[in-house]
């Protein structure tokens, strides 16, 4: 058994880093940040590899100005607040990343060339914010069981999407 060497680290930020490219694990056996509740990284243009897998204690990722990540984490059941900003190669946002996670309460997109999001089992989701309406490139918005969604964002939803599929936010009216 390696030594853990960020086990007990709660906030993590990487800023203005311009020729990091990957993420590269420090170690192989899963989780090194296995305490880590708030990861931001800022200004990191040439980032294209992908982030850590094994975030289990995650509450809030904040990714602003990497122009080349394509992806952001895996499911991370714990995660509260996602603010996804400038991200030029993000294309979609996978259901599994959020889906069932009790825990989600808000998702800021600005700035990002997203065509698909599917937000499904966000039981404590009770508004769609800021940034929607940005998503110009955004084709398809499916939300399912977010019992709690109460509205839509204040300006609309983007004029781009040819299919929209909402279902069983009860508390949604038209």
């Amino acid at each position: 058994m390696g030594v853990k060497p960020f086990r007990c680290l709660k906030t993590l930020w990487f800023e203005d880093l311009p020729n990091w490219v990957h993420w590269i694990p420090a170690t192989n056996e899963g989780e090194e940040f296995p305490s880590l509740q708030e990861l931001q990284i800022q200004g990191c243009r040439e980032l294209i590899g992908s982030l850590p897998k094994h975030l289990g204690s995650l509450t809030k990722l904040v990714v602003f100005g990497c122009r080349k990540l394509k992806a952001l984490i895996p499911r991370v059941p714990t995660l509260k607040e996602m603010k996804p900003h400038c991200l030029d190669a993000l294309t979609t946002l996978p259901e599994e990343l959020l889906g069932g996670n009790s825990c989600f309460q808000q998702l800021e997109i600005v700035n990002c060339p997203t065509r698909f999001l599917f937000w499904s089992r966000l039981p404590n989701l009770e508004v769609l914010d800021k940034g929607l309406q940005d998503l110009t490139s955004l084709e398809t918005l499916e939300i399912n069981y977010c019992e709690k969604l109460k509205s839509m964002p204040a300006g609309g939803l983007p004029t781009t999407h040819t299919s929209l599929l909402i279902t069983e936010c009860l508390l949604l009216g038209p």
